[in-house]
């Protein structure tokens, strides 16, 4: 038997939470993997939404989505995950999300200065849980193998700890070695 990878565990779990015709959240775009899986997720009548702070992952992730033929599912916003919760509330008000996606740290082949940072991130995930439809979904893939990236993955995890469990379900999947392996949070909506 062998043990599901990070990515497979977040993509298992996801594809149960969501369906087609959902609207979803990318909290951190990147190169676009999980932006093009979420796109792929929701179907023709879903909507996807997608964060970065950086041009070169916007582009990276656009190129991917229209290789993919999923694009026009897709709204890429240049923007910091911390502001999620204004241009959700302008852009698609009173509609809930089925799940929500980060990955931790900094874009694979982007420049290793520009991570993201704890303060930030729980703001982002507490806005996203606060939009989360009943039994939806959030996942957090954390990284631990960066400068910051323990501390950041410490902060989140106390913080996820700190959920009341009657709002919101939390589990852990992480390996233990090798060393500064990434894990995985999934919390789930109560309700």
């Amino acid at each position: 038997m062998q043990f599901e990878s990070i990515r497979e565990m977040t993509q298992r779990l996801m594809r149960a939470a969501i369906h087609s015709g959902d609207r979803v959240l990318d909290g951190t775009a990147g190169n676009g993997h999980d932006t093009t899986f979420l796109a792929e997720c929701v179907g023709e009548s879903g909507k996807v939404v997608a964060f970065d702070i950086q041009a070169e992952a916007i582009t990276h992730a656009s190129a991917r989505l229209e290789a993919a033929s999923v694009k026009h599912r897709v709204e890429l916003v240049l923007q910091r995950h911390e502001y999620l919760g204004k241009w959700l509330d302008n852009h698609w008000p009173g509609e809930s999300l089925a799940g929500a996606m980060f990955n931790l740290g900094y874009r694979p082949g982007g420049s290793k200065d520009l991570v993201t940072q704890a303060e930030t991130t729980i703001s982002a995930l507490e806005q996203t849980i606060a939009r989360l439809r009943p039994a939806g979904l959030l996942t957090v893939v954390l990284y631990t193998g960066h400068a910051g990236g323990r501390n950041e993955a410490d902060a989140v995890i106390d913080w996820a700890k700190s959920l009341d469990p009657a709002h919101a379900v939390v589990l852990w999947y992480q390996f233990l070695n090798p060393h500064n392996s990434p894990s995985l949070l999934a919390i789930r909506k109560s309700g």
